[in-house]
């Protein structure tokens, strides 16, 4: 970033939730979801948001909800899972829904077809959603996600988004 605050660029007003990840005890990592033993437990994410959130917004267990940031505005669906547990003004999801691509689609390498499992689509990942770097855009569109000061990694527990029931 060139030292722009989050907050001047994406005003709580306008996005009035954090978007936050986490783990789950048996989904841990994006390569968990090519475990078919593991998709039965949990076959998707879950928008995991609070009581007080989901009673503002009129949304209980199970409602479909989209969820946008100012860097995607076309925004994700998924369902909703109300947590006592999630405090009031984030929201937060299972990050091992990560793989669009892993094994999931049907390719095509070298003139030879690749079936894959369709079970393995990610429905619900809001990583696209991380706020971008507006200070580093390259080419056609092309950027990377804001970076963590302390970590060097991703900050995946910045990014404001907005939450509609759809």
């Amino acid at each position: 970033m060139n030292g722009t605050l989050l907050d001047n660029l994406d005003p709580r007003r306008s996005f009035p939730y954090v978007m936050s990840t986490h783990k789950q005890p048996f989904h841990s990592k994006s390569r968990t979801i090519a475990d078919p033993w593991l998709l039965e437990l949990m076959p998707e994410a879950f928008l995991e948001m609070s009581p007080v959130d989901a009673k503002r917004l009129g949304v209980s267990d199970g409602d479909l909800v989209k969820v946008s940031s100012s860097t995607f505005p076309k925004g994700g669906t998924g369902w909703v899972r109300v947590m006592a547990g999630v405090r009031p003004g984030v929201v937060t999801y299972a990050d091992a829904f990560g793989h669009w691509q892993y094994g999931s689609g049907t390719r095509v390498v070298n003139g030879k077809r690749f079936e894959g499992d369709n079970l393995r689509n990610a429905p619900f990942h809001l990583l696209q959603a991380t706020r971008l770097d507006p200070s580093l855009a390259a080419g056609p569109g092309w950027t990377i996600a804001c970076e963590d000061p302390i970590g060097g990694g991703v900050a995946y527990f910045g990014t404001r988004v907005t939450v509609e029931k759809v």
